[in-house]
C-alpha cells in the first residue's frame, strides 16, 4: 500500500506552479515533470495539477547552482 505524505499549510501556501518551477530552473515544464517523476522535486497533487514544494525547489536550484 502507497503511504500518502501529509503537507502542511505553509507548504502548499508556498508552493509554485510546473511552470513557475521551470522558469526558476531555467528549464522546460515538462524537464519539470519528469524531474518529479524522478523524485528530484517533490509535488503536491491539486485537481488542476501537480504544484512543486518550494523547499525542494529551493534544494534543486541549489544543487544545480542556479541562483
Amino acid at each position: 500500500m502507497v503511504r500518502l505524505r501529509t503537507f502542511t499549510e505553509n507548504e502548499v501556501a508556498a508552493a509554485v506552479s510546473r511552470a513557475d518551477a521551470a522558469t526558476e530552473l531555467g528549464i522546460s515544464r515538462s524537464g519539470v515533470a519528469y524531474l518529479i517523476s524522478t523524485g528530484s522535486l517533490e509535488a503536491i497533487p491539486t485537481a488542476y495539477g501537480r504544484l512543486v514544494v518550494r523547499k525542494s525547489l529551493d534544494a534543486e536550484k541549489k544543487r544545480r547552482g542556479v541562483r
